[in-house]
């Protein structure tokens, strides 16, 4: 299959069982050729199948490849970029590092705090040796 990525399987509604019709068109019966619809025309039947992935699941996907990831100014991508957030006010967390830090150093620290001061949000942050601990323990619980 030409063109068909992981992004194409993430994005799919027809895991969560749903019937998904007109996402795309032919101009003429005489043309081969399929455009895509905007996904505003599509026709979407919730439930008509039985589903492989919990809709809550899907959902938090769809919400984490809606996100805007960055790379760092040392051209890294941290792997929990975009996915962190603020138990206080709700934005994102940011990643702070420096050249020479190693790993234990490095932490994330509120978009609020960062951006706008302490006097919308508390300076508060978390190393990242410590939310991979804790996603390690609930890996391993389930």
């Amino acid at each position: 299959m030409e063109g068909f990525y992981i992004v194409h399987i993430l994005e799919k509604q027809e895991y969560i069982g749903n019937t998904v019709n007109f996402k795309t068109y032919r101009k003429s019966y005489k043309l081969k050729k399929q455009i895509k619809n905007n996904p505003s025309e599509w026709q979407i039947f919730e439930g008509t199948q039985e589903a492989i992935i919990d809709k809550e699941v899907f959902d938090v996907v769809q919400k984490i490849r809606d996100s805007r990831r960055r790379r760092t100014p040392m051209g890294e991508m941290p792997i929990l970029s975009g996915m962190v957030y603020c138990a206080d006010c709700g934005a994102k967390l940011y990643q702070v590092r420096s050249k020479g830090w190693k790993h234990d150093k490095k932490h994330m620290v509120c978009a609020t705090y960062r951006k706008k001061g302490k006097h919308i949000c508390t300076s508060h942050q978390i190393r990242n040796v410590v939310i991979e601990e804790l996603l390690l323990d609930d890996l391993q619980l389930c």
